[in-house]
Order: C-alpha cells, then structure tokens, then sequence
C-alpha cells in the first residue's frame, strides 16, 4: 500500500492548507532495495514517514555485531526518538536502510516538527505515543 500526506493516518485529520504547508516542509525521497537512510552515531536531524514499503532498523552491538532491531511498516515513522524522547540523544542510536523492495519515505526536518507541533498539537501527541509505545 501506498499514502499520500493526505491519506497517512498521521496526517489524514489536517486541514488542505495544513497539508500543504507539511507538504512544502517535507521532501520525499525513493529508496532503492536496502539502500541506507541514516546510520547509527549520525546526527539525528529528520524523522521519516514511511509512505511505502518497509524500513529495517539494525543496531551494531560489541556483543552482537550488526543485529535487526526491528521493521517498520508503511504508515508510519522512523527517526522521531530524538525528537519527542525528552532523555534521547540527538544522535542516531541505530542504522536503517529500506527493505528488499525498497521503500518511499517523506523527509520532515527539526525546524519543520517545531512548527507543526505548535499549530497542530494533536500531530506531536500522535508522534509521542508512538515514542511511548516504542520505550516499552
């Protein structure tokens, strides 16, 4: 499956202005077949929504080496930990890349969920119960 801003499930109760002006900071990018995305250590300055395909988040451990953390489907995100978790670092904490048949995501930089989260605090409570969820 595949969604438009204005089909995510995040995204779907904004108004058409709101959309546009998500649409205006945000970019979208294609992954090719497990292409990176971010690597563990970089700096975490983006959060993604996942529009298609899956994401897989890996973790390189001294104990383990390289380790698939988790996956992460279409309709929703990846990235917002350093974010919305008030006790995380603004350093990535783990690698991902798209799955075997890639994946299209939608960029949002810092500045651009600082601004949405102040005109649409729903959207950042929506975001924070995903970082709870995860924190479990």
């Amino acid at each position: 499956m595949s969604y438009t801003l204005e089909t995510h499930p995040l995204f779907c109760d904004l108004w058409s202005d709101d959309i546009a002006t998500l649409t205006l900071f945000s970019e979208e990018q294609i992954l090719t077949p497990h292409e990176t995305l971010f690597r563990q250590g970089d700096e975490a300055n983006a959060l993604y929504i996942v529009m298609d395909g899956k994401l897989e988040v890996y973790k390189n451990t001294p104990q383990w080496g390289v380790a698939l953390e988790a996956i992460i489907e279409w309709g929703s995100v990846c990235g917002e930990m350093a974010f919305f978790d008030k006790d995380a670092d603004k350093i990535r904490n783990a690698s991902v890349r798209s799955g075997i048949e890639g994946a299209t995501v939608r960029i949002l930089v810092d500045t651009a969920i600082m601004d949405l989260s102040e005109d649409h605090p729903s959207v950042y409570q929506a975001f924070e119960a995903i970082v709870r969820s995860r924190k479990k």
